[in-house]
């Protein structure tokens, strides 16, 4: 989940897609007798600073899964795991600094569980 604050001056796109290439039978994985389907997904923040000066954009993204291959490291990766959870919980944020018109894409890669 991602929490936007209004900010008119500031657009936000977040997007996550299952990754290319998967096999056409996804592999599974058993926990606590519960049969889970492995999906790996592409996910993709682009920020665009709109106003005339200067910002900087704080993101704060809670998400579960196995995050890798971030195209820009976050601040902060706070992981908590569960007894009984399949997926850890990731706590991300970003501490974006943009100068006036400037976008910034951030790409990441997420395994996750579902049953």
């Amino acid at each position: 989940m991602i929490h936007l604050t209004k900010a008119p001056t500031i657009q936000v796109k977040y997007e996550e897609k299952i990754a290319d290439g998967q096999p056409a039978t996804p592999s599974t994985v058993v926990l606590l007798k519960q049969k889970y389907v492995k999906e790996e997904l592409n996910g993709s923040l682009i920020v665009t600073n709109t106003k005339n000066e200067p910002v900087t954009v704080i993101i704060e993204l809670r998400i579960h899964g196995d995050m890798s291959k971030y195209s820009l490291p976050p601040k902060n990766d706070t992981v908590q795991h569960g007894k009984n959870v399949a997926n850890k919980l990731h706590s991300i944020r970003w501490d974006i600094p943009l100068d006036p018109q400037q976008r910034q894409e951030i790409n990441y890669r997420r395994l996750f569980l579902r049953l």
